[in-house]
Parts: C-alpha cells; sequence; structure tokens
C-alpha cells in the first residue's frame, strides 16, 4: 500500500514543475507511505513519477520505487499487492525474464514488458497502476476489478496529473478550484461520488477494472477501457448443487489465505459478524496466533453487546486479541481531525476503523483482513431482496409517464424521508424503467439533491442516479428479465457501491495510520462463484446469508451462524448521537463556506446522516475549495 504521483505532459514538453514542487506534493500522503519514498523524472523532464511506500512485501530497497526495466524505457509506479505474483514471477521466468529482487513491483513491471495492457487480466490483487512507457510514448494507468486501490487523474494546463489522492492534484499550483456538480449531485443521493465523477471540476477518478492510455490525443472524458470483466449468468444458467457448500468453503479459504502473503505482522478486524468469524476461522488454519483487534463505543449497549461476541470468538480460535475503546470525545476528535480533513468524502463507521487502525498499527501489525463485500454479494441486509423483486414487479406493471413524474416532484418535501416523498422518487424510477431499486445508504432522495444542486451550483445536476443505474447494467446485460436481482445488485455494487463508498473509507482509514487493509470476499474467484449461485442459496425462509451461515456452522458454531446481523457500531444512528451532531452543528456554524452558501440549512434537515453529509461536504469545501 503507497500512495504514488505521476506528471506526463501531453506535448512532450517539460512539465514545468520543479522536483522540490512534485515531492511536496507526493509528501502530503506521507501517510500513506511511512517506510520510503523515491523519486523519477524524463531527461527532458516530459514527466516525472514519485512514490510514497508502506513496506509489506520484500522490505530491501530491491522493492524501491518508482522501478525501471532493464532497458530503462519502461518506468512504473503503483499501490497494492499482487497475490498471485509468485505464480506470474514463475511463468515470465520462464519466458526469459531475470529478477533481481522478491518484489511484486518487478513482476508487475516484467509483465507489463512482456504482455503491455493484457498482463492487466492476469493479475489478482488490488492494484492501482502508473506506467511511464517510453517505447509506446505514452503514460498507462489502470485499477484493479473492484477498486481496492482508488486512483484520480486530471488535465492541469498541458499536464495530466495522476495521483493516489485528488486533493494531491487539486494543490497543483495551475489547478482552477471548483465544485463538481454531477460529483455533489452523486454525493447527495449515495453518501459518495461515483466514479468516473469527483466532487473536483476537472478531476476524474479511474472505474475498477479499467484502464486509460495517456498520449497526444488525451482527453479528460474520453472513456477509459475495461481489461476486465466478471462472469455474468443468466437466471438458466445458475446452480446451487449439493456442493455449493463446498465449493464456496474452498474458494473462501483460498481468499484468506492469499491475503495472508506478506513480510510483516497480519490481523483481522474482528466484529460478532459471521463475515469476520468466518475469515478468522480460515486465518487460524494457517497462522499459530492471529492478531484480532476490536472495538467498543463505551456509551452503547449495543456496541457493547458485538464486543463480547468478539471476545468469545477470540478466546474460542486462542487469538492475541486487542479491545479498544472510543468516547464521545474521542469519536469528534478522530472526526474533525481525519475524516473532516479527506479530500474524499466518508461513513460515520469510517471513524471506528481509523481508530482501529491505530490499534492495529501501535500493536506492529500492518496487514489487516476485514469482511468488505459479504453483505452485497450474500445479501446479508435485512429485506434487501424483497426490495429488489418489489422493483422488479413494479417495473412489469409499465413504466409511468415521465410528464406525470415529474409533475409529482411539486408535492415533494425538501428533505423528508417519508412515504410521501418516496412516492415521488418511486414514479422517477418507474419513468425512467429503472429495473433495479437503490437500496442502499442514500442521504437526500433523487429529486431533493437535484434541487439542492441547483440552489447550490446555480445550474442543474447533468446526471441522474436512475439513469446511471440504468447506464451500468446496459452496459453488462440485454434483457434484465433473463437476469436474477441479485446479478444486478451485483452490477450496481462493483460499478459504485464497493469502489466508491465502502472500499474507499476503508482505504482512507486504513492508510490514515499506516495500514493496508485487505478483503477476502472480493476475491475475483469468490465474486465470480457467487455470481453462479441462485438467490435461494443467498436467502432462505428469510434467513440472509444463508450458505455463509451453512459454512460458518461449520467453522465456527451453530450458534454464531445463528446471530442476526448487528450494524457495524451500532448503525449510523447509534454512532451519530447527540455529542457529535452537537459538534458537527457547531463546525457548521464555524465553516466560512457554509455561511457563504449553504448546500442546506441546518434548520431543514431531517436526518442525522443528512447533517453528516452536509457537514462532510463543508468541511471539505473549506479546506479544498
Amino acid at each position: 500500500m503507497c500512495g504514488i504521483l505521476g506528471y506526463y505532459n501531453l506535448h512532450g514538453r517539460s512539465i514545468d514543475r520543479s522536483e522540490e514542487d512534485i515531492v511536496r506534493l507526493r509528501d502530503a500522503m506521507c501517510h500513506r507511505g511511512p517506510d520510503g519514498y523515491g523519486y523519477l523524472e524524463a531527461g527532458n523532464r516530459s514527466w516525472a513519477l514519485a512514490h510514497r511506500r508502506l513496506s509489506i512485501i520484500d522490505l530491501s530497497e530491491g522493492g524501491r520505487q518508482p522501478m525501471s526495466d532493464p532497458s530503462r524505457r519502461i518506468h512504473l509506479c503503483y499501490n497494492g499487492e499482487i497475490y498471485n505474483f509468485r505464480e506470474l514471477r514463475k511463468e515470465l521466468a520462464s519466458r526469459g525474464h531475470t529478477f533481481v529482487s522478491a518484489s511484486d513491483t518487478e513482476v508487475l513491471l516484467h509483465l507489463y514488458q512482456e504482455m503491455g495492457v493484457d498482463g492487466f487480466a492476469l493479475l489478482r490483487g488490488m492494484f492501482a497502476i502508473i506506467i511511464v512507457d517510453e517505447v509506446r510514448k505514452c503514460m498507462v494507468i489502470a485499477r484493479d476489478p473492484v477498486g481496492k486501490k482508488p486512483l484520480y487523474y486530471g488535465v492541469v494546463g498541458d499536464n495530466v496529473i495522476v495521483a493516489s489522492d485528488p486533493g494531491v492534484i487539486s494543490r497543483d499550483r495551475a489547478y482552477r478550484k471548483a465544485v463538481d456538480p454531477a460529483g455533489l449531485y452523486s454525493l447527495l443521493t449515495m453518501g459518495a461520488v461515483k466514479s468516473p465523477q469527483t466532487l473536483f471540476e476537472g478531476i476524474r477518478k479511474l472505474e475498477p477494472g479499467r484502464y486509460r492510455t495517456v498520449d497526444r490525443s488525451f482527453r479528460l472524458d474520453d472513456p477509459s477501457t475495461p481489461f476486465f470483466r466478471f462472469d455474468i449468468k443468466k437466471k438458466t444458467e445458475l446452480k446451487g448443487g449439493a456442493d455449493a457448500v463446498d465449493q464456496l468453503d474452498r474458494l473462501l479459504d483460498q481468499a484468506v489465505e492469499r491475503r495472508m502473503i506478506s513480510d510483516v505482522p497480519f490481523g483481522i478486524y474482528l466484529s460478532a459478524g459471521i463475515d469476520s468469524a468466518l475469515i478468522l476461522s480460515y486465518m487460524s488454519r494457517h497462522a499459530e496466533r492471529v492478531n484480532t483487534f476490536s472495538i467498543d463505543m463505551s456509551m452503547s449497549e449495543a456496541s457493547r453487546r458485538e464486543t463480547d461476541v468478539a471476545r468469545e470468538l477470540a478466546r474460542k480460535f486462542k487469538t492475541n486479541h486487542h479491545e479498544v475503546q472510543i468516547t464521545d470525545e474521542e469519536y469528534v476528535e478522530i472526526l474533525g481531525d481525519v475524516i473532516f480533513e479527506n479530500s474524499t468524502m466518508s461513513m460515520p463507521d469510517s471513524i471506528l476503523l481509523v481508530k482501529l487502525s491505530r490499534l492495529a498499527r501501535a500493536n506492529g501489525v500492518i496487514v489487516i483482513e476485514t469482511g468488505e463485500g459479504a453483505d452485497e454479494l450474500f445479501f446479508g441486509y435485512q429485506g434487501y431482496l424483497p426490495t429488489l423483486n418489489e422493483s422488479y414487479h413494479k417495473l412489469r406493471r409499465g413504466r409511468v409517464s415521465r410528464l406525470v413524474a415529474t409533475a409529482t416532484r411539486a408535492f415533494g418535501t425538501e428533505a423528508r424521508l417519508d412515504r410521501k416523498s418516496y412516492l415521488v422518487d418511486g414514479l422517477d424510477m418507474r419513468s425512467r424503467g429503472l429495473m433495479i431499486a437503490d437500496f442502499h445508504y442514500q442521504p437526500f432522495l433523487s429529486y431533493q439533491a437535484e434541487r439542492r444542486v441547483r440552489e447550490y451550483a446555480g445550474t442543474g445536476a447533468p446526471v441522474n442516479k436512475f439513469e446511471m443505474l440504468n447506464t451500468v447494467v446496459a452496459s453488462q446485460v440485454d434483457r434484465y428479465q433473463d437476469y436474477a436481482p441479485s446479478t444486478m445488485s451485483f452490477l450496481w455494487n462493483v460499478s459504485y457501491r464497493w469502489a466508491d463508498l465502502l472500499l474507499d473509507r476503508i482505504d482512507s482509514a486504513t492508510m490514515s495510520a499506516g495500514v493496508e487493509g485487505r478483503a477476502p470476499f472480493l476475491d475475483v474467484d469468490v465474486i465470480n462463484f457467487a455470481l453462479s449461485l441462485p438467490d435461494e442459496l443467498k436467502v432462505r425462509n428469510g434467513s440472509s446469508k444463508y450458505i455463509l451461515r451453512q459454512i460458518a456452522e461449520r467453522r465456527v458454531s451453530k450458534e454464531h451462524a445463528a446471530l442476526p446481523k448487528r450494524g457495524f457500531g451500532g448503525g449510523n444512528e447509534n454512532m451519530l448521537n447527540d455529542a457529535v451532531c452537537a459538534y458537527m452543528k457547531g463546525r457548521l456554524a464555524s465553516s466560512k463556506s457554509y455561511r457563504d452558501a449553504p448546500l442546506m440549512e441546518v434548520e431543514k434537515l431531517q436526518s442525522r446522516s443528512q447533517l453528516f453529509t452536509i457537514a462532510s461536504f463543508h468541511a471539505w469545501a473549506d479546506k479544498w475549495m
């Protein structure tokens, strides 16, 4: 895990930035890479690469970046881990490649030398890559299939700037500060900004499983190119044989073991859920004593119950267990000093992840496995599948006139999430022929967000959530009726929820403490297998995560497998308690951007999640605009 930065002049001329300028921007990401740094530039200064290193594999100088191939014509700067690098290294060696280090970075460099961009599809891991190819006279950037590692780019003057953090790009002296209306709309409706947009006008986020080539013909909003596609199956192709539990059990064990590849100590964030319990059970098969970390919100009964269960799991698997409490004062401190200082948006539970990451780092643990992705793949959210099925049935009854849907907006409330407002939003959804519902975290409904953007930015939102959903689905399937609701849900999750919300907040929180997070449920083989299963293996008789619970009975206990789902930290309403809300209101009262142009007045907000979103935006605007 690292921080990476690249400059590339589109006309082959000098980037007109000194080494000191670029190093200053690089070192703004020192938390992403506290163990080392590097810098490399072209002889004519037409490009430059800079790197901050968090040492995980090959701790020697042999893994130092930026790294060049033996001809010194191809140069690489990368963030992440390649779990199958040893297999790839063996194959490349058989083709005549020689290696001087034990690092995955060198394997990645030789793979590109051998196969070009076609090699990206062979990688199993998490990665954000910048390659300067002086043979082909271009820069290539790429991001892993699930989007575990972030990568941003923008055109500033004649230079394309690429970085792990959009705030770094915005600090270039020629960047013109402005809020992107599409990014703002996305934040209000989904709690984060869907790639390729960001909150920064003129800065984009590379989508998962895609690459872009930067050369003289580069245009900021040209589409990126996919190098990977998941194995999407029609309903008639789904299989739920008697050995499905065995197969998933084997794949999860393999995914966890892969993510234990490390030259530094590793562990797991342990909650009361079956996801982390399963990961722990697999890790315990491959290590003598696993490091486990749990957190307790000291004023929360729900959080204490979760900590009690985690403690029992730690005893059962004989782990090296660590617990920490977080008070309201500490929560507010991290919210203000870390989360509100970020250049990207986050979630209320990010504060707990920061605290856990600090605990792990303080105990010498640098690599952490987490349960991200299990809820979305196996329907861990209660009521999610019925909601998807309902949207299918509504669409079969026919689309609503766009004129009718538009007219009903006049009756919708400004911010209230009540029955009338959901009706207005639902008519908008049906008028666009939407085949799936966005069940997840949404601070504001679509029409409410459009009003906010229009009043704040003076222009309408150039995107619509329902049209984005349709575009995502249409890019992968033809007739939605041929696919299961879980498949439709997956397409939305892989294009937005994972990469731009859940994984972005994991990356930001862990990196703030110099810790690397890994997510075995989002292993490509696990995902493809989950996509082959019928929905009845995911939800049965009202029981969510049915197939995971079957495995948990084997690996953990029948009692644990039967536990209901608990939200991390007790859920948003629990974390955003009165003390935290009072802090956010005070923060808004002292915010210059809020006083000058409030996105929405505090008095009009109808939920604590809305308050968190508005406070987060104005904290961002105060620092970055």
